[in-house]
């Protein structure tokens, strides 16, 4: 069979050197010594590809057809040097810098995410050199034959691999404790993407776009991502709300070294700062916010029994576990960041009814914030008093008081906050200090 393809792949290599034009079956038969007896099957392996070919019976002759006013042509087939070093540049752009032995270690995790990789970490910590049979010792000790000989990687190989890459110029050394390696300038991008992950985008985008505009980072990246991925959406109008947002360098840093772990399917323990306990965690959901310009973890903080909300940049320590995550992006961590205000969870769910004035910008301001929200609703007042300033009566029912009274403190007196009770305080606790501030009596 490996005959047969490597025939099928210089067959093919030939023809497309020589497209439309009339080539004798003797011509393949000795410049690529493809056998009589098998030529046959490899054209029509090569026709099941999605090529056109022209064998009028009793000719002789093969053409590959091309036009080139039609589509290109299939892709020849990919080989397996080209996949691995593919991985390679895959495991570079996501974790930016590893040793040989971690680039080895993330081949293994990508095989399958239960294996406990920690062993080919540890190793780095050490001054010996690994010879290639003593790294294939470790990684069968690592797996506990999970895997078949033919199915894991072959560290020659992978090394092999990644020295074509640095003479190509795409991949850079450095001497440090060991020989570490990163992508060069010249390193072709490498962008993750799955269904879901696509799936997410579309739908976060719809969101967005429904409710921000003229911030100018948001129209760049659509415009790159329309360049590389049909979205396959119509144009929209988009409104400004809150403010224009940049994702910091240290950030990003920060979530991809948080996505390293296996937090979708299994439970991390996690050390926040200024709290001394390692809980066990499962993840909910991943989040952004931009009133604080960080990434959050949304999850079950197994310890404590509660649920809670993890700001990654004050995460000091992660450590992996076996204990299954099973609530990853369930439909109840989806309804509860719908309910939140802020990023900041709170248990209980309030229930709010705000009455506002129509001037200025107040009103759309509103009009933003319900278009944001899955469970608010803006209505006209019925027949208000003659004397009564408020026109329009906003509820919701969400999680977060103490930042919803903050988000209200903003409009000043164009705002009446009528329940719940707590947020009626809160309001009048912040107005008789104001009052207070200034030396005005509260009559």
């Amino acid at each position: 069979m490996a005959k047969k393809n490597t025939h099928k792949t210089e067959v093919l290599k030939y023809l497309r050197e020589h497209p439309n034009e009339n080539i004798p079956r003797s011509t393949l038969t000795e410049k690529i010594k493809t056998p009589k007896s098998s030529l046959s099957e490899v054209l029509k392996s090569i026709r099941e590809d999605g090529y056109t070919l022209y064998t009028p019976p009793r000719s002789g002759i093969v053409r590959l057809e091309t036009n080139k006013d039609t589509a290109p042509l299939p892709f020849e087939d990919i080989k397996q040097g080209d996949v691995r070093k593919w991985l390679i540049l895959f495991l570079l752009s996501k974790y930016g810098k590893l040793t040989f032995y971690g680039l080895v270690s993330k081949t293994l995790y990508l095989l399958d995410a239960s294996i406990e990789a920690n062993n080919m970490l540890n190793i780095e910590n050490s001054k010996k050199a690994y010879t290639d049979s003593e790294l294939n010792k470790i990684i069968q000790k690592s797996i506990k034959n999970m895997f078949t000989s033919d199915t894991l990687p072959s560290v020659s190989v992978l090394r092999k691999d990644l020295s074509e890459l640095r003479k190509s110029g795409f991949v850079c050394e450095k001497r440090e404790d060991h020989f570490t390696y990163s992508l060069s300038e010249k390193a072709p991008i490498t962008i993750p993407i799955d269904a879901d992950r696509l799936w997410e985008l579309n739908s976060k985008l719809e969101d967005t776009t429904s409710v921000i505009t003229d911030i100018t980072p948001l129209e760049n990246i659509t415009d790159k991502i329309r360049l590389l991925i049909d979205t396959d959406r119509d144009n929209i109008n988009r409104y400004r709300f809150g403010r224009s947002n940049e994702i910091t360098d240290e950030q990003i840093q920060t979530f991809n070294k948080f996505t390293a772990h296996p937090y979708r399917s299994k439970c991390l323990k996690l050390k926040s700062l200024n709290f001394p306990e390692e809980d066990m965690v499962a993840v909910g959901l991943l989040f952004y916010s931009v009133e604080t310009s960080c990434f959050y973890a949304l999850a079950e903080n197994i310890t404590q029994g509660r649920i809670r909300t993890y700001r990654l940049d004050n995460i000091e320590k992660i450590y992996d576990t076996e204990e299954d995550n099973t609530i990853y992006q369930s439909p109840k961590y989806y309804r509860i960041f719908q309910e939140m205000f802020s990023a900041q969870y709170e248990d209980k769910i309030h229930n709010v009814k705000v009455y506002f004035q129509d001037f200025g910008n107040v009103y759309k301001r509103f009009e933003d914030l319900d278009k944001l929200r899955n469970t608010s609703n803006i209505r006209k007042i019925d027949d208000p008093p003659q004397d009564c300033p408020y026109k329009y009566v906003y509820e919701d029912n969400l999680r977060g008081l103490l930042d919803f009274a903050r988000y209200l403190r903003s409009f000043g007196t164009a705002v009446l906050a009528a329940e719940p009770k707590e947020l009626r305080e809160r309001m009048l606790i912040t107005y008789n200090r104001i009052l207070e501030k200034y030396g005005v009596e509260n009559g």
